[in-house]
């Protein structure tokens, strides 16, 4: 060889204890990163395959003194490159290394490493190697988001590979890969599951739903935005859960996701609209919520809520849970387990109060509706039971006029005809 290649691995210590990495963390630790490579200038700076980064590279003699790029001159002299890379691509570089050894040869890419091939790509200036890998994106994604159960051969992750995307998009800033993930993520936003939605960043998911609300059922949205934001509760703003929530968009509120999402928009609304969810005193229990209680102003009036979009979004949260109450608060009255997960139990005693006395004014609305349905039904059947009687009394008439003329005709005095009758009155009449 005659050149070396010096990997500098980039790391972030603030992100050691993301519990979301975790698994991923655990299965790099167990492989080696390679951090130095013996390699050939012929390769890298010749033919249809080179990099146009190391062909200036080489350029650069050793007695250019003068040249402006003291980098590249360092390089020169030294007959090695220093490259600072991300974890993931400097795990790519032998697969880089590969593609720039051979002329013929496909790219082996897979979901995990096409961000950071296409970084590297881009950085070494190789653009059949850039082609490669976003053909290979293009296809993944697009497999993805037609649910396809068959990868086949440009070796896709499947189901969650949007995540990976999005993932390895917010590390290299590649916001058209990131933009091309979110497409996807919204087109499938009711389908997603659950552990993969929860790891996305707040920004990531705000992508999302800004793309899936146009599309997606308000009460879809609503039920994914609560599970969400009960998952990540710390991380997010008053002004995302707005957004999230605008009433332009998500103009119904599920009535199973209503207790979580006005327990969000009191929580908002004792921050006054500012800072995040986590600087709030989070209580989880009806003796926590009392204690602040007195910092809550939840008036309904019309004026505050034009004023303040939190007291708006708790009213229709709680017009959603009250509606329906049966669903969203007979078993938070019963199980207390259930009023803690839900958050109900969060919620200050004063939204309790309105909550409840909501509820039991629509139940009170609800019994009376269904008594006079039951009342209308009663009459009908009275009705229906009168006209069956009636019914029955003219077919036992019928029954017994038939009967009364067959036994008549047993006696004989059936045959008499009209014709003999008038011919009888008739002689009688003449005879007199």
């Amino acid at each position: 060889s005659d050149w070396t290649i010096v990997l500098d691995v980039l790391t972030h210590p603030e992100d050691e204890d993301d519990d979301d990495d975790e698994n991923k963390r655990e299965a790099d630790e167990t492989t080696p990163i390679q951090t130095e490579f013996h390699v050939h200038k012929s390769y890298l700076a010749a033919g249809t395959r080179r990099s146009l980064y190391f062909q200036q590279v080489f350029s650069v003699s050793s007695h250019h003194q003068n040249n402006n790029n003291a980098l590249l001159l360092e390089e020169s002299l030294d007959a090695t490159s220093r490259i600072p890379l991300e974890e993931s691509a400097a795990r790519a570089i032998p697969t880089f290394l590969d593609f720039m050894y051979s002329e013929n040869d496909p790219l082996e890419v897979t979901t995990e490493s096409a961000v950071a091939l296409r970084w590297i790509a881009s950085y070494f200036g190789v653009e059949p190697m850039f082609v490669q890998v976003n053909d290979f994106i293009h296809k993944d994604l697009a497999a993805n988001n037609s649910s396809s159960s068959a990868h086949h051969h440009h070796r896709g992750t499947g189901g969650n590979c949007f995540l990976t995307y999005l993932q390895e998009a917010a590390i290299y800033c590649d916001e058209k890969v990131a933009q091309a993930a979110c497409k996807v993520c919204a087109k499938k936003f009711g389908k997603l599951k659950v552990e993969d939605m929860v790891r996305l960043s707040p920004l990531q998911f705000s992508s999302i739903v800004e793309q899936a609300k146009i599309s997606s059922p308000s009460d879809l949205m609503s039920n994914r935005v609560a599970t969400y934001c009960d998952a990540r509760r710390d991380d997010i703003a008053p002004e995302m859960l707005l957004k999230w929530t605008d009433p332009n968009y998500m103009n119904v509120i599920n009535s199973k996701a209503a207790v979580s999402l006005l327990r969000h928009a009191e929580q908002a609304m004792m921050m006054g609209g500012g800072g995040g969810v986590a600087s709030v005193a989070r209580s989880t229990s009806s003796d926590d919520a009392a204690t602040t209680e007195a910092h809550v102003d939840t008036t309904t009036s019309s004026t505050n809520h034009n004023n303040n979009p939190n007291a708006a979004l708790m009213e229709r949260c709680i017009e959603a849970a009250s509606s329906n109450w049966q669903v969203a608060l007979v078993e938070n009255l019963r199980n207390p387990k259930e009023a803690q997960r839900s958050g109900f139990a969060a919620l200050s005693v004063e939204t309790r109060c309105r909550v409840l006395e909501r509820a039991l004014t629509n139940a009170d609305d609800q019994l009376n509706d269904t008594k006079k349905r039951l009342e209308t039904s009663q009459a009908r059947i009275s009705s229906l039971h009168a006209h069956v009687r009636f019914e029955n009394v003219v077919v036992m008439a019928t029954n017994g006029g038939m009967n009364a003329r067959e036994e008549g005709a047993r006696e004989g005095w059936s045959s008499i005809t009209d014709e003999s009758y008038d011919s009888d009155d008739s002689g009688l009449m003449t005879s007199a």
